[in-house]
């Protein structure tokens, strides 16, 4: 699925990016997601407003984790921007379109920036 949404040159900075943070810390990482995506789901599905310090916390984890993944390159968050507005992606992730809007709210009331 990746490979549609990057270049190749996009694609060789993520390879680098993920020889920089190593197998382990990758492996880590990709299985911290879905759990910090079920802990959103569960604040949203709660009616937390994205602004409660709960949500807060988990929107800075969910930022240092696309952080570390784009390493602030603008065109690359850019493609992933795209890659999630595929909804078979989405379904995969968060979901819905909902989830996301929620935690950006929550990101952009800690005033973090995406590069």
């Amino acid at each position: 699925m990746t490979e549609k949404h990057f270049n190749e040159e996009q694609m060789e900075y993520l390879k680098k990016r993920r020889e920089m943070f190593g197998e382990e810390t990758i492996q880590s990482v990709e299985k911290e997601w879905p759990e910090l995506i079920a802990k959103v789901r569960v604040e949203m599905d709660k009616g937390t407003p994205p602004t409660d310090p709960t949500v807060l916390a988990l929107a800075k984890r969910w930022h240092e984790l696309v952080q570390m993944f784009t390493g602030g390159n603008k065109e690359i968050f850019q493609s992933l921007q795209k890659q999630y507005q595929n909804p078979e992606v989405a379904t995969q992730t968060c979901g819905d379109p909902e989830c996301f809007r929620y935690i950006g709210e929550a990101i952009n009331h800690l005033g973090l920036k995406w590069y």
